[in-house]
């Protein structure tokens, strides 16, 4: 199973490369791509909602044999992941044609139930937290966890403490490669690329991790 993830998933990530070069040969077609309820925020939306129903299942499947740290941790992250999920969706306003309440309608850029496009006193919450918090936290993990987690003791037991899965050094090589060539795209949500991109990586890193005791699909013996 993890195979057969890992092929459909690195596909998918190949994909959204492919899309940023599409903007160069048929604007409207990728306007298509990355539009509201698009084909490339619908992708991110289920490869989240997959995300955290994995983590799930192995949270159920190995409970039992991991610590209280182990635990905690994994219930947040499924937490933030399918928090995630529902920000995408604008938890299902769209789909279900629900109205947004008088907070949401005059503080929100699109009018929209969810927090990441919020603008309160003159700031924009996507900014702050979704771009620069996520990013500056995104950028650790992706490019000093694994190296630290390899030559530091204490940072080390903390990671298998807690069962943090970490990337491999392509898992970074991607990371880069997919970032110059999505940025440089000059379309206003060339962010949605970005975003897709790189919950497929976080999705692909779960899959096959560095530290191979903390997979997707775990092995459990006895």
């Amino acid at each position: 199973m993890n195979n057969i993830l890992k092929s459909i998933t690195i596909i998918l990530m190949f994909f959204t490369i492919l899309c940023s070069f599409v903007y160069y040969i048929n604007t409207i077609f990728f306007n298509t791509l990355v539009k509201e309820d698009g084909l490339i925020e619908n992708i991110t939306a289920s490869i989240l909602l997959l995300s955290s129903v994995f983590l799930f299942i192995k949270l159920v499947r190995l409970v039992r044999i991991k610590n209280r740290s182990w635990i905690i941790f994994n219930i947040f992250l499924i937490s933030v992941l399918f928090f995630g999920f529902g920000e995408e969706i604008s938890w299902g306003q769209r789909i279900f044609l629900i109205e947004s309440n008088d907070f949401f309608s005059g503080n929100n850029l699109q009018g929209e139930t969810n927090l990441h496009n919020l603008k309160l006193f003159g700031l924009k919450i996507n900014i702050i937290v979704f771009t620069y918090g996520i990013g500056l936290i995104f950028g650790f993990y992706i490019f000093l966890a694994t190296f630290l987690y390899r030559n530091n003791e204490i940072f080390k037991n903390k990671v298998n403490k807690l069962g943090v899965p970490l990337p491999r050094l392509q898992h970074s090589i991607y990371f880069i490669i997919a970032t110059i060539i999505i940025t440089t795209v000059p379309h206003s949500r060339t962010w949605e690329l970005w975003e897709c991109f790189n919950a497929l990586l976080l999705f692909l890193i779960f899959i096959q991790p560095f530290n191979n005791n903390e997979k997707l699909i775990p092995s459990v013996k006895g």
